[in-house]
């Protein structure tokens, strides 16, 4: 928040291991674990394993089936993609160079499926084949596993990716929710960090002042400076004062300018969030449209002043 402390000084205010193939319907059924004195189902995460080399199929199916992981073997890329419309697996691990299609056409093919945008896709490469790592990286591929596979630490990288996929998931989770809830409300949000002083601001409280999304920045002074010059203290005022816990919340309506040079009026409501030593790090909150609710307000105010309604 060093642009608003700046500007407050200047204003002077404070399977069986066969090695076969298995099918869709060959899925291995969820392991009983005793823990303790409680039984409970283990629910795990379903692996695709696409290779035309069946020695590679069958042990990756050791490696990942002794960690608690469901796998589904394809020894090529048509029956890869099959499996997946098919059973929707967590991750697919595939070799680059297969049959029929291979690692990369079936990637893409993936990729352009509804519900294939995000499931995590790790190829298997040659050692030290930065061409075919670089070309699976740009068609969507997640990561990338060198051959000779090591299959004592391939469980731990798979676990690693479903991790990351699901913490990735919750975040577009979370960001759906933010913009359903922006919709309802009809604010625009804006979330000022003050450790690096930079501040988001919501496509709705852009639009809400007529500019596209890349019309306005992170600079804090994209705000202040719209202010109208005779609201612009009181708002800087009232925000350093929530900034330095001198007041439960930040509220002010004030005037700011719009893309069309013209001002409209504004609610602006925040709440600072503060760390462990109790200051300040960041601000959050929403910023209204009053402007037709001022113009109400000022006719209603004319129209007592009438005499002849008087």
């Amino acid at each position: 928040m060093e642009s608003i402390d700046l500007l407050l000084t200047d204003s002077e205010d404070p399977s069986r291991d066969t090695g076969e193939p298995k099918t869709a319907t060959q899925l291995k059924q969820p392991k009983e674990i005793v823990d303790r004195d409680q039984t409970y189902r283990r629910t795990s995460s379903v692996i695709l394993v696409a290779d035309d080399d069946p020695m590679v199929l069958f042990l990756a199916d050791q490696a990942l089936s002794a960690k608690g992981f469901q796998v589904l073997q394809a020894a090529d890329g048509q029956q890869a993609l099959e499996i997946y419309e098919t059973n929707k697996p967590d991750l697919i691990l595939c070799d680059v160079r297969m049959p029929n299609i291979d690692g990369f056409e079936l990637c893409s093919a993936i990729r352009r499926l509804q519900d294939g945008e995000h499931v995590p896709i790790v190829m298997l490469t040659g050692l030290n084949d930065a061409r075919s790592i670089k070309q699976a990286f740009s068609i969507g591929a997640t990561d990338y596993c060198e051959k000779p596979v090591n299959w004592d630490l391939l469980p731990f990288k798979v676990d690693y990716i479903l991790r990351a996929s699901s913490a990735f998931g919750e975040l577009c989770a979370s960001e759906e929710r933010f913009g359903l809830f922006e919709h309802s409300i009809n604010d625009g949000l804006w979330d000022w960090s003050f450790a690096d002083d930079q501040i988001y601001f919501s496509a709705r409280w852009k639009s809400m002042l007529g500019y596209a999304q890349d019309q306005i920045g992170t600079d804090p002074m994209e705000w202040i400076d719209r202010i109208h010059a005779d609201d612009k203290s009181q708002v800087i005022n009232e925000l350093h004062a929530h900034k330095n816990g001198l007041s439960q919340h930040f509220e002010c309506e004030y005037r700011i300018r719009d893309a069309e040079d013209e001002y409209r009026w504004v609610k602006c409501r925040g709440v600072a969030v503060v760390d462990e030593s109790g200051l300040a790090c960041r601000m959050t909150g929403s910023q209204t449209d009053i402007t037709d609710l001022k113009a109400a307000q000022e006719l209603l105010s004319a129209t007592n002043r009438d005499p002849e309604n008087g």
